[in-house]
């Protein structure tokens, strides 16, 4: 993990994480990082609890700006949002934009419908977005979730993907669907195909199995190693919701990639993005 020297997904109390950004610094500091960047969920107008709050932005900006000055020489900070394929936020302000999905939309009444509630959230997301924005057909559900991403993914040209096949999240214990049959790689194929056309980083995020919801960073190996196949490049991430967790399972997101075929990622450096080697 050495050369492991940089997070950009990181939340923070600015939308669902649980510390100030300067306490996420402090972390990363610790852990050795050389570059941090901030990606809070961005504003959207159907929020159901995890995106940031309208009108919060520019103290966000503010604030972090502050922050790159005040460590600067100890630390590289970086500011991004995460933004959503339901209500992408443009770039003013940014050193980078991670493109996400969250929501499917219910084309019969123009309705967003989330497939990942917040923490504390007792019901069935995915079946309640499933019956809302599918008419109750689970392929379908998923097949609306990777059109989505490829969507999002060609017409707004995030600079990263993150976690595309978040779909797979609760899939664990609930048993929605087969992730290894044809129907849902074909599925996920086709979005990662549009992810190599739009020229993004693909997002290796190790978040869900620091949280108890999987045992393999996103994406799954299948899909990982088509996406080497095709040439496309990664990124390792924490999608840490906690200054502790900043640097979470990044050796297991290390050995993921080398088993799916790779042996380097990218990473954010003097402003630009870099392939570095892995070992």
């Amino acid at each position: 993990m050495k050369n492991i020297l940089s997070n950009l997904h990181t939340h923070t109390l600015y939308s669902d994480g649980k510390n100030t950004p300067e306490e996420y610094i402090i972390s990363a500091i610790k852990a050795g990082l050389k570059s941090l960047g901030f990606s809070d969920h961005a504003y959207v107008p159907n929020d159901i609890g995890f995106s940031m709050k309208e009108g919060l932005f520019p103290g966000y900006l503010s604030e972090l700006n502050s922050l790159k000055e005040k460590y600067k020489g100890q630390i590289d900070i970086y500011i991004g949002l995460e933004g959503d394929s339901a209500y992408m936020p443009n770039r003013e302000g940014l050193d980078y934009l991670i493109g996400s999905v969250h929501y499917l939309l219910d084309k019969n009444t123009g309705l967003y419908h989330c497939l990942d509630y917040p923490s504390g959230y007792t019901g069935d997301a995915v079946r309640n977005a499933c019956e809302k924005a599918a008419g109750g057909d689970m392929r379908k559900t998923v097949e609306l979730y990777y059109e989505a991403a490829a969507e999002m993914a060609l017409k707004h040209k995030p600079d990263i993907l993150a976690h595309i096949d978040l779909v797979v999240k609760r899939n664990r214990a609930e048993k929605y669907f087969d992730s290894e049959s044809d129907w849902y790689l074909r599925a996920a194929y086709r979005a990662v195909d549009a992810v190599k056309e739009a020229g993004c980083i693909l997002e290796v995020n190790t978040g869900a199995v620091t949280r108890g919801f999987t045992i393999h960073p996103y994406p799954e190996n299948k899909i990982l190693s088509y996406a080497f196949a095709a040439g496309i490049p990664v990124i390792i991430s924490s999608d840490a919701h906690s200054a502790e967790n900043i640097i979470s399972n990044f050796d297991l997101a290390a050995a993921v990639i080398k088993k799916a075929g790779s042996r380097s990622m990218m990473q954010l450096q003097n402003g630009k993005f870099t392939e570095t080697n892995l070992d």
